[in-house]
């Protein structure tokens, strides 16, 4: 138990390494476009979710499916659970579509 924990944990680790990696900026060396209109700016990403307040990594231990995209997650799936104020809901998503 204590290698697969430990084994779940490492993934865990190097999924959000490479979670950061995707949305650390572009390198330095860019050079600053003057004039550049403040409306290019990314607006910031709207929650589709609003009840969740966050997602909690875990393992599947039955079929669910995920509620952005819509794939199938099968039993030992590692998937991420929506958990609301009033508990873990049935809120369930793919670690693609699991926000940042």
């Amino acid at each position: 138990l204590a290698r697969r924990a430990r084994r779940y944990a490492r993934e865990v680790r190097e999924f959000d390494r490479s979670r950061e990696r995707a949305r650390s900026p572009e390198p330095r060396g860019e050079a600053f476009e003057p004039g550049a209109s403040e409306s290019a700016t990314p607006e910031p990403e709207t929650f589709e979710f609003p009840e969740v307040l966050g997602w909690q990594p875990l393992v599947l231990n039955s079929a669910q499916s995920c509620a952005r995209c819509g794939r199938s997650l099968a039993r030992g799936d590692r998937a991420f659970l929506g958990l609301a104020t009033g508990g873990p809901g049935n809120t369930w998503l793919c670690r693609e579509c699991v926000p940042s």
